[in-house]
């Protein structure tokens, strides 16, 4: 797996590439915490992952969690129709705000 992090003051995007699996999504994990405490409005571009695991989603729904308590927002972007359909599998589809 592989991630890139932009961060621009207040907003950052984190584009994620490939498998996030339980042994990768401490990288993202680690990712979300590297991103500083001034960013409030975050993006996590899924658009390349390709199969994501519980463990994943996990990170997701912390990164949520983290940004509402700064009082920003999560998007998550582009993400493929394999992840949709755990996101909608999970009930977490619907936690998310997704922009295609």
């Amino acid at each position: 797996m592989q991630i890139k992090v932009n961060a621009d003051g207040s907003k950052a995007t984190i584009f994620v590439e490939g498998k996030l699996t339980v042994q990768t999504a401490p990288d993202l994990s680690s990712a979300l915490e590297g991103i500083g405490q001034e960013v409030d409005d975050l993006t996590i571009d899924l658009a390349e992952v390709e199969y994501i695991a519980s463990a994943g989603l996990r990170v997701l729904v912390t990164a949520d969690k983290m940004m509402a308590g700064r009082g920003g927002s999560l998007r998550l972007a582009g993400p493929t129709d394999e992840v949709v359909d755990v996101l909608e599998m999970t009930g977490l589809l619907d936690v998310f705000e997704i922009v295609r």
